[in-house]
């Protein structure tokens, strides 16, 4: 597994755990230069995440290789053929490696965004185009519809491994698709055992506390903890992975090389969840 940056927070202000805000201009261009020398070579960004495709856009970022996505076809004011377009002026760029759908049912809905996809791979304004997924009985309905994606983004960490589960990903890799994972982090809430909980999630802090409890029993950090799973699913090609400032990235970047080199086995099967609630950030509100 290759580690993502993702830009959310370079757009908006994200994260359960961001007590600090839209990362500012001067702070993204330290977490860059510390991702082109931590050999991270591609960013993943949105038009539904603020200006963050803009900041990109004026940071000179032609030696990352690019992914971006549509927002959902319900609150588009244009065609999604404008839309690309938009991101690319944004962007400062004539093409991008990837752009995908971000709401999984749009795929489903109607042929419409995927032709469209299709349209702007043929015009080479994309190389690989997909979906962001959230539900596995989105996924095998797609595969169902036999659309021929290039890439998807799914989540998955220590607590969230249903998608591992399924065997859907067993499935996609069968058909050759470029797998990337986000939520490696939980919006934070897997790296700190102090956060402050919103309401909704007070009933989980002891499946949490199981977490951080089996952190301390494998010697490892909670941030190691999840770069581990996602390390030894062989199938997951990218890991999306968030920071607010360069400090933040270095220590991921940190933990990552000491899992990699950390030959140790874990079995992580006994922190799966299956509650939707806690899984979904969405739903914290």
């Amino acid at each position: 597994m290759k580690l993502v940056l993702g830009t959310v927070q370079f757009g908006v202000n994200y994260g359960i755990t961001n007590n600090a805000g839209q990362v500012k201009s001067d702070t993204v261009i330290d977490i860059l230069e510390h991702a082109r020398i931590s050999n991270i070579s591609m960013l993943d960004t949105a038009s539904a995440y603020g200006n963050s495709e803009s900041v990109l856009g004026r940071l000179a970022t032609q030696d990352f290789m690019l992914i971006s996505k549509v927002p959902s076809v319900a609150t588009l004011k244009t065609s999604i053929h404008d839309c690309i377009n938009q991101s690319l002026t944004n962007l400062k760029r004539k093409s991008i490696y990837g752009v995908m759908l971000h709401d999984e049912a749009d795929l489903l809905s109607s042929k419409k965004p995927y032709d469209e996809l299709i349209k702007a791979k043929t015009n080479k304004l994309v190389k690989k185009i997909g979906c962001s997924f959230y539900t596995v009985d989105a996924l095998k309905k797609a595969f169902e519809m036999n659309y021929q994606l290039d890439l998807i983004q799914i989540p998955l960490n220590c607590l969230d491994q249903r998608f591992l589960e399924s065997g859907v990903l067993d499935e996609a890799k069968k058909r050759g698709i470029e797998i990337h994972c986000r939520s490696l982090f939980l919006q934070g809430l897997l790296l700190d055992s102090n956060a402050s909980l919103p309401n909704k999630l007070k009933p989980f802090k002891s499946v949490l506390d199981k977490f951080f409890d089996f952190c301390k029993i494998c010697d490892l950090t909670p941030l190691e903890t999840t770069l581990k799973f996602l390390q030894q699913v062989d199938i997951i090609e990218y890991g999306v992975v968030g920071c607010i400032s360069q400090l933040q990235l270095s220590e991921i970047t940190a933990a990552y090389i000491n899992v990699k080199n950390n030959e140790k086995h874990v079995d992580f099967r006994e922190l799966s969840s299956t509650n939707d609630i806690l899984l979904n950030p969405t739903l914290w509100k």
